[in-house]
C-alpha cells in the first residue's frame, strides 16, 4: 500500500470501492527504486571471509552482490531469526526481493557491510532422494512440485493439490510449522508477469499423508482499488494443472510435540491449555495444531 502512495493505518473497506469487473480500474503505480546500500561503505568482502559467517551467531548474507550482516537484527526480525539464518553464508537476492516491502529493502541498507568478491557456489547437501523414508521438505533447498488438481471451496478460495517427487513421500512438516512458497507469475499483458513472489503457507493435508500437498489460498483478485490483486494469490490463481512451484521449509517457531508436549522457540513446555485466536491465513495454522492436538491419543490432558 505503501508503494502505492496509500497509509496502511487507514484502510479503506467500502464495497463501493471494489470493481471485480475491471471496469474503471487505476492503474498501479510504478515502484520507485530503492537503495539497499549505505553511502560511503566501500569494504570488499572475499567469498572465504563471507563463508566464515555462515552460522547462526553472526549470519552474514548477500543481496544482488551486497553483503549485509544480520546480527545485530536477529530478534527484531519479524519473520524470526530462522528465516535469516536459514540463508547465511548464502546468496539469498531471490528470497529476500520476493517476500519484502519497500520499507523492509529501505532498513536492509543500515546493516550493508561490503560488496562480495567473488562467485559463490552452491554448497553440497546430502539429497532426500536417496531413500523413500526420507522427507521431502529441505529448508536451505527449494524443490519443485506439480499441480496435480484443484478444488473450488468458494468463489474466491480454492485448495490445490500439488505431487511431491513420489507418491510415497512424505512431506516432513512438523505439526505447528509451515512452507516458504515460491512461484512466478505468468499474467499476460500483466506488469508483474514474470515476477517471483514468496509466502509462507500452512497446508491443510494431514501429517500422515502421502505424495502430495494441499493448500487453501483465498484469492484477492484485482480490483479498482487493487489494481494488481494479492501477488501471491492471483499467481495461484493462474496456475493450470502441470505447472509447477517451489518449496522450501519447515519454517516456524512452533512445534506440536504430542502427549501434551509442545516446543516453543527451542524449549519444550508441557502445555495443559490452549487458546487461539485466529483470523483470515491465521485459519489454516490453528487448524493443524487442532487436529495434532484432538488427533494425540496419548494425550487427555490438555484442554
Amino acid at each position: 500500500m505503501k508503494d502505492q502512495g496509500k497509509d496502511p493505518s487507514k484502510p479503506i473497506f467500502s464495497a463501493a470501492l471494489s470493481d471485480l469487473t475491471g471496469t474503471n480500474t487505476v492503474a498501479p503505480a510504478v515502484p520507485q527504486p530503492v537503495s539497499m546500500t549505505r553511502p560511503g561503505v566501500d569494504r570488499k568482502i572475499l567469498v572465504e571471509e563471507f563463508r566464515a559467517h555462515a552460522n547462526a551467531k553472526n549470519p552474514w548474507f548477500v543481496v544482488g552482490g551486497e553483503v549485509y550482516d544480520a546480527t545485530e537484527y536477529l530478534n527484531e526480525h519479524p519473520g524470526g531469526p530462522q528465516s535469516i539464518t536459514l540463508v547465511a553464508g548464502e546468496d539469498a537476492t531471490d528470497d529476500f526481493m520476493a517476500i519484502h516491502s519497500s520499507d523492509a529493502k529501505r532498513k536492509l541498507a543500515e546493516y550493508h557491510i561490503g560488496t562480495l568478491v567473488g562467485k559463490l557456489t552452491e554448497q553440497t547437501t546430502i539429497s532426500p532422494e536417496a531413500s523413500q523414508d526420507s522427507a521431502f521438505l529441505q529448508p536451505n533447498k527449494w524443490k519443485a512440485v506439480t499441480l496435480q488438481s484443484l478444488e473450488d471451496v468458494s468463489k474466491d478460495s480454492k485448495v490445490f493439490r500439488f505431487a511431491l517427487d513420489s507418491e510415497q513421500r512424505a512431506l516432513g512438516l512438523p505439526i505447528g510449522q509451515h512452507v516458504y512458497v515460491r512461484l512466478r507469475r505468468k499474467a499476460s499483458g500483466s506488469t508483474s508477469a514474470g515476477e517471483l513472489v514468496q509466502r509462507a503457507y500452512t497446508p491443510v493435508s494431514r501429517r500422515r499423508d502421502k505424495g502430495f500437498i494441499d493448500m487453501l489460498v483465498k484469492i484477492y483478485y484485482p480490483s479498482s482499488q487493487f489494481p494488481l490483486g494479492g501477488r501471491m494469490t492471483v499467481g495461484f490463481a493462474d496456475l493450470a494443472v502441470g505447472d509447477t512451484i517451489e518449496l522450501k521449509g519447515p519454517i516456524g517457531h512452533f512445534v506440536w510435540l504430542g502427549d501434551g508436549m509442545a516446543l516453543l522457540h527451542g524449549i519444550e513446555t508441557r502445555v495443559k491449555q490452549i487458546g487461539m485466536i485466529c483470523a483470515g491465513s491465521g485459519i489454516t495454522p490453528i487448524l493443524q495444531v487442532l487436529r495434532g492436538i484432538l488427533t494425540d491419543t496419548a494425550n487427555n490432558d490438555t484442554d
